[in-house]
């Protein structure tokens, strides 16, 4: 298969597409991402760091979707991740992203500054019920205090097409993959924010997450 073939394959299967979106089944909320400074297994939310001269801070951080139960679709289990769609959103400094690392054979077609609508034909495959999603190495220049990492819904296209995600507090967006023929349904995510030099009370780090549970759409059954 030519690249551009492969390349419109992977598009066409996965979640970056608003018309495989508005096709799709909505599978409720499942899973959350952690924002988090080191790649686990044990996630690091709160980070204290020092600024260099001229330099300003320079972060590593990481979105990995985690909170993965075994459940059953079609006769198939989700053992990995064909597609997603979040948009990074960072609040109380300045910043610019020096590097996206996507896993290997991942295509990204999100335009914006830390947004990311991707698929990979084959999937990210979990391991011990965990999949990277992303790895940003990010700038903040000067002294920053109090910056917050989260992630912004209004990123999220296929969302308002797809029937039941509008209103239902989704974060971000994710599917099975399309080796797997696991594409048909399209499940929500929530995450647990990222905090950077934070000086105020104890960081909230309760997960920010979708109303509507995989378990409540009678779609699904347990392994």
């Amino acid at each position: 298969m030519s690249r551009s073939l492969r390349i419109l394959s992977i598009l066409t299967l996965s979640v970056v597409s608003a018309a495989i979106a508005s096709a799709s089944t909505w599978g409720g909320h499942h899973g959350t991402i952690h924002l988090s400074f080191s790649e686990g297994p044990k996630f690091e939310h709160v980070m204290k760091s020092e600024p260099l001269p001229e330099l300003g801070l320079v972060v590593d951080l990481y979105a990995v979707l985690t909170d993965i139960q075994p459940i059953i679709y079609n006769h198939g289990k989700y053992l990995s991740v064909g597609g997603y769609e979040l948009q990074l959103k960072v609040e109380g400094a300045e910043w610019e992203i020096l590097a996206t690392d996507l896993p290997d054979q991942s295509i990204n077609v999100g335009m914006n500054k830390g947004c990311l609508y991707v698929g990979k034909f084959t999937g990210i495959k979990f391991i011990d019920g965990n999949a990277t999603l992303v790895h940003w190495s990010i700038r903040l220049p000067g002294e920053p205090e109090n910056v917050v990492f989260s992630l912004d819904p209004a990123g999220l296209n296929s969302c308002e097409v797809l029937i039941g995600c509008p209103d239902s507090g989704t974060q971000a967006l994710w599917t099975g993959s399309g080796a797997a023929k696991m594409l048909g349904v399209v499940f929500s995510a929530g995450y647990i924010p990222a905090y950077l030099n934070w000086n105020g009370e104890e960081p909230d780090l309760t997960p920010v997450r979708g109303e509507v549970d995989w378990q409540d759409t009678g779609l699904f059954a347990l392994e």
